[in-house]
């Protein structure tokens, strides 16, 4: 069954990535962007220019753009080869998490954990895109196995390797780390090793924290209050119910869950002894749900290494009958064979039939073409006035970056909006574009900014400094289109 799933999942995520293979929202572009400029710079510059990629973002830790560098040297500018090596890293993680349940269980264990993780809406919807969890799971999968599945004398090194790029993979490992290394200890029988061990972690990690620890930790406090993706103020005993029924839909599944709550009882009922791997691995992922629920950004996202490391804690002690692979199974037949076919209105907010959804897609190509044709410019200054998950900066420069080439694309919008100053900034752009007709999502926040499109682009209208507006066609699933301006070059002539 555990073979089934996987393959079933697999095949299913790589027809989603061929159906819909534009960025799906500004982070994953963002990062796709990234990568391809770093490959670019390695490609031309060779490895003496590797720190200007290892140091250019001081806010995340830079493994998960540096991963891919090998296969985008190998296939330019190719964002579905990105996707997929995100999506082979977690089922490799999927597989070294279940080989370490195995270890610590059994084989029945270990099978359901691998069938558990890949029946995860959250873990499918993250990881068939790309972006940052896929070396933070891996992390997790090593540090799993070197700790506890593993009697190997060199484990110690495999273990501090995985705390090392758990650290350049993501700020939160800091707090996953914890619980898991203390659970080592435990049952350790060599604390010199297990020393050693963090020691090499600490000094893979500092070479990217040492100079950006402040800021990293800023910007992780800073997006824990980001409002669009709120579900309410933690205090108040409605936001702990949504924030609840959201786990259970987006980011366990219901399937999984119940498995999980079934395990729970089943054990307490038999007063089973729990063996250290389960509490460390348990209490990691408490505190992940505990910081997750406190701030106010409520992203499922964030709990995707939580629920990787429910779901370890709960097969460790499963006992698994019938009716737990049933339910887990019914999840992944939920998402690869009952999913919606409707073109899914938001990217994070997905349970179980949502998932595999087609997503909106906006086609820049048609953009660049115009441009290409109309002001000749190989890597124009963009401005952009709108949000969404597809009107945003890096969406717009893919259609270049895809084509070879490049484009410095900036928003327009701040939070103490002005018109006038909005169409000063745009004047110093060669490349202005908005949607005045669209909206977005108003769960992200998107609606907010977007409703200022429309005089944005009026005010652009009744200025002597641009031309147009150029109506041009980007919608893919569903209809869609922006407007274009382009900066003259010269103010037009009264006629005599």
């Amino acid at each position: 069954m555990t073979v089934i799933a996987v393959a079933a999942v697999t095949f299913e995520a790589t027809v989603w990535m061929l159906a819909n293979p534009l960025a799906v929202y500004w982070d994953e572009a963002s990062y796709y962007a990234s990568t391809v400029h770093f490959a670019r710079l390695l490609r031309h510059s060779g490895l003496s220019h590797f720190g200007t990629a290892w140091h250019f973002d001081p806010f995340r830790p830079p493994i998960s753009l540096i991963l891919p560098l090998p296969v985008a040297l190998l296939v330019p500018n190719s964002l579905l080869a990105m996707r997929i090596v995100s999506w082979i890293v977690f089922l490799a993680a999927a597989l070294l998490i279940g080989a370490t349940v195995r270890r610590v269980a059994n084989a029945e264990a270990g099978a359901l954990a691998v069938m558990m993780l890949v029946a995860s809406p959250v873990l499918v919807m993250s990881l068939k895109m790309f972006g940052t969890e896929y070396p933070l799971l891996l992390a997790i999968a090593g540090v799993l196995f070197f700790a506890f599945g593993t009697d190997s004398r060199r484990a110690w090194i495999g273990l501090g390797v995985s705390i090392g790029l758990g650290m350049l993979a993501k700020t939160s490992f800091a707090v996953i780390i914890v619980p898991l290394l203390i659970g080592r200890f435990l049952v350790s029988r060599s604390r010199g090793r297990d020393a050693a061990a963090v020691l090499l972690g600490g000094l893979i990690a500092s070479t990217w924290w040492i100079a950006h620890a402040a800021t990293a930790i800023r910007f992780v406090l800073h997006s824990r209050e980001a409002v669009p993706h709120s579900l309410g103020p933690p205090a108040d005993p409605h936001t702990f119910v949504r924030w609840c029924e959201a786990f259970a839909r987006c980011v366990s599944g219901y399937g999984v869950l119940a498995a999980i709550v079934i395990t729970i009882a089943l054990l307490l009922l038999r007063r089973r002894s729990i063996p250290p791997f389960t509490i460390a691995t348990a209490a990691s992922s408490v505190l992940l749900l505990i910081a997750g629920y406190s701030g106010v950004n409520h992203n499922p996202r964030w709990l995707a290494p939580a629920v990787v490391l429910l779901i370890a804690a709960a097969a460790s002690v499963a006992r698994p009958i019938p009716l737990l692979i049933a339910l887990v199974f019914a999840q992944v037949l939920a998402i690869t064979i009952f999913h919606e076919t409707a073109v899914a209105r938001t990217y994070i907010w997905l349970g179980a039939t949502e998932v595999m959804e087609p997503a909106e897609q906006w086609d820049f190509h048609p953009v660049k073409v115009f441009v290409d044709r109309r002001a000749h410019i190989a890597a124009p200054r963009i401005a952009l006035m709108g949000a969404g998950y597809q009107l945003n900066p890096a969406s717009i420069e893919e259609a270049w970056l895809r084509d070879g080439g490049d484009a410095l694309s900036r928003t327009i919008w701040t939070d103490d909006y002005d018109l006038q100053r909005a169409v000063a900034y745009a004047a110093t752009a060669q490349v202005v574009i908005t949607a005045p007709g669209y909206l977005g999502d108003p769960r992200d926040g998107a609606s907010r900014v977007n409703v200022h499109n429309a005089e944005f682009a009026g005010a652009l209208m009744q200025s002597s400094l641009f031309d147009g507006p150029y109506t041009i066609d980007v919608g893919v699933n569903e209809k869609a289109s922006v407007e274009v301006f382009l900066r003259r070059t010269r103010p037009p002539q009264n006629p005599r």
